[in-house]
């Protein structure tokens, strides 16, 4: 073949290769990227779900009364767990972010945020009444908890590996010093929960004798005004 016909097809052949190999690299970088936020959401979420269990676990050894521990752990969920909703909401989006190359994983984590959610939101007042009842309730709130823990650890230990060996291997040190961290200071943070639990319960009683407090007299100021009304 003729060079001056060889040469211009050399050069459309090597510009387009370029370009696969641009589009390639492009690919790889956007993906690599994504599943870096997703890694990083993920941890936030099983940092929160972890705390969780650990409050749970350590209040309910020290309660008398179920029906207080039960206000305080809505309270909790309601005001900590999984807040600001944009959390929720972001991590969604990352989630979709990624479906396109990981379907099977993505809608598996849909799923786990939708179990999460409906764990911040159970609510287990009807139960109190009955200790037996309300005991079992709770254990299997926190299996579940502990299933949401697991699957976060399966699905963190899964991108980060897909993200890079480097990541894959700080993550779980990281997870391993938060770990150690707790055990470590373990009789710190149940000393401290077990104090924030009886100020909780101090200002619960307060409440409800305030409640009471102010009943007494709006009954008692009727009965002054019944009175007046009988004299007049």
């Amino acid at each position: 073949m003729d060079e001056k016909y060889l040469w211009p097809l050399v050069g459309v052949a090597l510009g387009w290769a370029l370009s696969l190999v641009s589009a390639v690299v492009k690919d790889r970088g956007d993906r690599r990227r994504q599943v870096g936020v997703l890694v990083a959401k993920l941890l936030l979420v099983r940092e929160q779900v972890v705390t969780l269990k650990r409050v749970v676990e350590t209040v309910k050894d020290r309660v008398d009364d179920w029906a207080e521990f039960e206000t305080m752990r809505r309270s909790i969920t309601q005001r900590h767990f999984l807040e600001p909703a944009s959390h929720v909401e972001s991590l969604r989006k990352v989630i979709d972010d990624v479906s396109g190359y990981y379907p099977v994983q993505a809608l598996s984590l849909h799923g786990l945020v939708d179990t999460l959610l409906k764990n911040k939101n159970a609510s287990f007042a009807n139960s109190v009444k009955s200790h037996e009842l309300y005991i079992h309730v709770l254990s299997v709130y926190e299996v579940g908890l502990d299933w949401a823990e697991r699957q976060l650890d399966r699905n963190i230990r899964s991108f980060s590996g897909k993200h890079g060996v480097t990541t894959y291997l700080l993550v779980q040190w990281n997870l391993h010093r938060r770990s150690q961290a707790f055990e470590k200071n373990k009789d710190f943070y149940e000393k401290s929960l077990s104090e924030t639990w009886a100020g909780f319960r101090g200002l619960s009683q307060v409440g409800r004798r305030t409640g009471g407090d102010s009943g007494s007299s709006q009954k008692s100021k009727s009965g002054q005004d019944g009175a007046s009304d009988e004299t007049a």
